[in-house]
């Protein structure tokens, strides 16, 4: 925390040989087994603060084996200490190696691939250069098998990591690949699609009320940003709504084929009457596609929910 709030902290760690410290307590007995699950969990989270915006500090702890050690000593056991590692392999690694180290060490240990999915999003959200460009096809197709795969079951988190791994893939590949132009790109908006238009999740959330009581994951947020611990069917099609925006603002092409196969289905979770937080991210994706007459026209159809006029 003190890190997050004073920089100047990491910068003095890193220069007294922190990196070399965190190496050695990872590898140590301490760090080992059950026991030492809040240890590991503890210095990833401390890798990806020491990192967060510093290209220095990602050089300084590369060379001093973080990466390494991370991938060998970190995704030891079926934990979230696990779910952190793959997020600081993915803050200093980049995303080849945290799709290594999904196809690895994923199979059977559904923390691995929580944490994948979430490091894909934000390794896809920061990519830049052909380098890393050259690697999104490849992410894409193992989150498309994540989404086919019944690991959800036993993983309330996953398919909203995958979910969203999708939008900020798609994102980028978008506005290189037309419509038909690339299978995998055409499936992976099917799959958001398919979200958003699933009627049993709809009449799910029509059913039921939503909470917002926060989740205790190793990632806790105090914004909006937190994972709250709602139904998952919510919880997907936020994340879809969110990458369905995401894709119509970056793509025209995109945008026309999202409006005629997904703005009925937005239009539809709308009008069920969610939470605020859900309703916000409905709008901002119907917008992307409809534009601003759509929304002033539903704030007129719902002036008496507080939430919907509120998103």
């Amino acid at each position: 925390v003190l890190i997050v709030e004073v920089p100047r902290l990491g910068s003095l760690l890193i220069s007294h040989g922190g990196c070399q410290c965190l190496v050695h307590v990872m590898r140590s007995p301490a760090a080992r087994g059950p026991d030492g699950q809040d240890l590991r969990k503890a210095i990833a989270c401390l890798v990806v603060s020491l990192a967060d915006g510093s290209s220095e500090a990602v050089q300084a702890l590369r060379h001093a084996g973080l990466a390494q050690v991370l991938a060998e000593e970190g995704l030891q056991g079926p934990d979230q200490a696990a779910e952190a590692a793959m997020w600081a392999l993915g803050t200093i690694a980049g995303l080849g190696v945290v799709l290594q180290a999904m196809r690895k060490h994923g199979p059977g240990n559904v923390f691995v691939l929580q944490g994948g999915a979430k490091a894909i999003s934000e390794c896809a959200f920061h990519a830049s250069d052909r380098g890393q460009l050259e690697v999104l096809p490849d992410a894409l197709s193992l989150v498309l098998e994540l989404t086919r795969s019944p690991q959800h079951d036993v993983a309330r988190d996953l398919e909203r990591s995958c979910i969203k791994a999708l939008g900020s893939l798609l994102a980028i590949l978008t506005s290189y690949a037309s419509p038909g132009a690339m299978p995998a790109v055409d499936m992976g908006v099917e799959v958001l699609i398919r979200q958003l238009t699933n009627q049993e999740a709809m009449d799910a959330t029509a059913a039921s009320p939503t909470t917002n009581a926060e989740e205790e994951t190793w990632h806790r947020q105090t914004d909006e940003n937190s994972v709250y611990d709602r139904p998952n069917h919510e919880a997907a099609a936020e994340a879809a709504a969110e990458a369905v925006g995401r894709i119509a603002i970056t793509s025209q092409e995109w945008r026309v084929v999202l409006r005629q196969y997904a703005l009925e289905g937005l239009i539809k979770w709308i009008r069920i009457g969610t939470d605020r937080r859900l309703l916000k991210y409905l709008f901002w994706a119907s917008a992307s596609m409809a534009g601003m007459p759509f929304v002033a026209s539903e704030m007129q159809r719902h002036m008496d929910n507080i939430g919907a006029v509120d998103a």
